[in-house]
């Protein structure tokens, strides 16, 4: 089992790769830790398959997704979160037992 952890999803049009950058510029203990391609055309951006879906980076231990999500929604105070897990019986075994 991985050990579980909230990852907080930044959403960007096509900017997640210039947004990580910018951070590691900016924070001296922040780095890249993994770019996602998208496999297919079917991904939230419509970009091609082969463009950056996603890059994890992480800011003084705190691991971050930023998500080339496309257009379909603008800057706002909302945030959204990732738990990995390892299976999907494992998120049912931590989201609906008690």
């Amino acid at each position: 089992m991985t050990s579980r952890s909230l990852v907080p999803c930044l959403w960007f049009d096509d900017q997640a790769e210039l947004a990580a950058e910018f951070t590691q510029e900016s924070f001296r203990r922040a780095h890249y830790r993994d770019v996602a391609l998208s496999e297919s055309t079917d991904n939230p951006s419509g970009k091609p398959r082969g463009s950056v879906l996603t890059v994890e980076f992480d800011v003084a231990g705190q691991r971050f997704t930023a998500l080339n999500g496309g257009p379909h929604f603008v800057v706002n105070p909302s945030i959204s979160f990732f738990v990995r897990v390892d299976s999907p019986s494992e998120a049912i075994a931590l989201f609906c037992t008690r």
